[in-house]
């Protein structure tokens, strides 16, 4: 249990330092409205503001392809906090429904969900830990890597309308307004664990349904026992609906900021394959920000497909649970029931990017194929 709190104390940190937190209520104080606005303009922005002083910076000074390059793979991240702070808003609703779901699988009690839920999690700790410590190298080489250096320099180059070089006010601003930048950008790789959370909680109520339908007649071979299987069939469709729903709002909040995501990768690698061709000209530092910058949105799309594919994996389980539930034993009129839920299980629920391909191992690799390529 310990796990699962953490990853809800993880998701409601980020989702909050980036504006997104849906809350678990519907009836909210209009003040509270009022914040929750203006909390999401400043983030937006910020963000904008950042992009749009990195173009400034671009077009006012004469630069070579290597710098633009450079500067471009590690701003590329500013686009997809946008499009994940514009989704999360405005699918709030939706975010409320799916954490609420979490919560009331926890407290369901229902030890075989329960065990399953806390699996999963686990296996989610492990692999978002690792991603985790990645975006806080990078992190900490953007902050501290300019305290290091003698002159006045910032982690990013931007256009500012003052000279901050002969000022320390001036410098200080600077510095403190790219540090607040990196904050959110990091708040915002690390909202991946919500995404995690989320499909292994799905998973985890996959598996509960597979046991739901092993144990369906279980027990049910007399006749009197007919309105028990029917009451058992009912609860059957009716978790496969809730499971249905849940994914295709995952998918609804999710699809465009994998979409996003993807372009980020293909540029950030892109500028990587390019960097290489003059690493002889690179700096220790310099190179370290690119194997960096491009690892965390390698890892960050892998960590999308990842759990789709397992949660694609646990719904094709399903439709062998119903064949496997012993069917044949039941009466015709309890049968219908169980040929629904096998049409249903048979139309396997994907998660998608941008509604044109699906989540899958199989399409990572794939993408990981044309990213060479490119």
């Amino acid at each position: 249990m310990a796990n699962i709190n953490n990853c809800f104390l993880c998701t409601s940190f980020f989702l909050r330092t980036i504006a997104s937190w849906p809350g678990t209520t519907r009836s909210i104080s209009n003040f509270r409205k009022l914040f929750n606005a203006l909390h999401v303009f400043l983030v937006i922005s910020l963000i904008t503001s950042t992009i749009l002083q990195v173009s400034m910076y671009i077009i006012k000074n004469p630069l070579d392809a290597k710098v633009i390059t450079e500067i471009l793979s590690a701003q590329c991240v500013y686009f997809h906090v946008i499009i994940k702070v514009i989704m999360y808003n405005v699918h709030r609703k939706k975010l409320i429904k799916l954490l609420t779901s979490v919560k009331t699988s926890l407290e369901s009690n229902v030890k075989p969900l329960v065990n399953n839920v806390e699996t999963y999690m686990k296996i989610g700790i492990i692999i978002y830990g690792s991603y985790a410590l990645s975006i806080v190298l990078l992190a900490l080489d953007y902050i501290l890597s300019p305290i290091l250096q003698s002159e006045r320099v910032l982690p990013a180059l931007m256009w500012y309308p003052f000279d901050y070089t002969n000022s320390t006010l001036f410098y200080g601003l600077a510095y403190a307004h790219q540090i607040t930048a990196i904050q959110l950008s990091g708040c915002t790789l690390g909202v991946e664990i919500t995404f995690g959370m989320l499909v292994f909680h799905c998973c985890a109520q996959l598996q509960y349904l597979q046991y739901l339908l092993q144990t369906l007649i279980l027990g049910c071979h007399a006749e009197r026992s007919r309105r028990t299987i029917r009451v058992r069939t009912a609860k059957c469709i009716r978790y496969q609906n809730e499971i249905l729903s849940s994914i295709n709002d995952i998918d609804d909040v999710h699809t465009y900021i994998v979409l996003v995501l993807f372009c980020t990768a293909t540029v950030t690698v892109s500028c990587l394959g390019f960097q290489l061709l003059n690493i002889e000209t690179l700096s220790v530092n310099s190179l370290a920000k690119f194997m960096l910058n491009a690892g965390c949105v390698l890892l960050q799309l892998l960590f999308y497909y990842l759990p789709a594919s397992i949660l694609t994996s646990e719904a094709m389980k399903v439709e062998m649970a119903v064949y496997r539930c012993n069917w044949e034993s039941l009466l015709p009129d309890q049968r219908k029931d169980i040929l629904f839920i096998l049409m249903r299980s048979m139309h396997v629920p994907r998660l998608t990017v941008g509604r044109i391909s699906s989540l899958h191992l199989e399409n990572y690799m794939k993408v990981m194929y044309r990213i060479n390529e490119i």
